[in-house]
């Protein structure tokens, strides 16, 4: 290991030889811009002249302005255009000719159609089995994402086989995003 002393020793002679080195570095940079070799035939009064577009640039600067006119035409027809979507129209139809029984119970097939423009989510429903007036059984299901002109299928599962005035299911709830 180096003592200290040693180290700031070191480190000062390499900052005198980058000293030097800068000193050289600096002298040996010409003044004049024309004594330099890589200038070719540059002269002082080069940011004066002007050069001319080829057309090849003319080209793509035209097709550039025509892109970026496009797109900023089409965001601002999107903005202002009135919203012409239809709202969200979940519907369900339920199955009851295709009841199944399985396990003893009975698998009601339903069907979910999202008959509007827009995405809903969260979509939550009960269906709810009456005898004699009296509610027997409740069943709910949820569909996280219906979106447009979507059908979703499902299973509503009963003890007992609903006949088609004691089965009803009806959309609790839903999200448009």
């Amino acid at each position: 290991m180096h003592s200290p002393s040693e180290l700031n020793h070191t480190v000062d002679a390499k900052a005198n030889q980058l000293d030097e080195l800068v000193e050289v570095l600096k002298s040996a940079q010409p003044d004049d811009r024309n004594s330099h070799p890589s200038n070719g035939d540059r002269t002082n009064d080069d940011q004066s002249v002007q050069t001319q577009k080829s057309p090849i640039e003319w080209l793509s600067f035209g097709i550039s302005l025509t892109i970026i006119g496009a797109l900023v035409g089409a965001v601002g027809f999107l903005w202002l255009k009135p919203n012409s979507q239809k709202p969200p129209n979940p519907i369900v139809s339920v199955h009851l000719d295709k009841t199944e029984m399985r396990d003893g119970q009975f698998h009601v097939p339903f069907e979910v159609t999202n008959a509007g423009d827009q995405t809903i989510t969260q979509l939550q429903m009960i269906g709810e089995l009456k005898r004699k007036g009296t509610v027997e059984e409740i069943g709910t299901q949820q569909i996280d994402f219906l979106s447009r002109r979507e059908v979703e299928e499902g299973v509503f599962v009963l003890p007992q086989k609903p006949q088609k005035e004691e089965f009803s299911v009806r959309i609790t709830s839903y999200q448009i995003p």
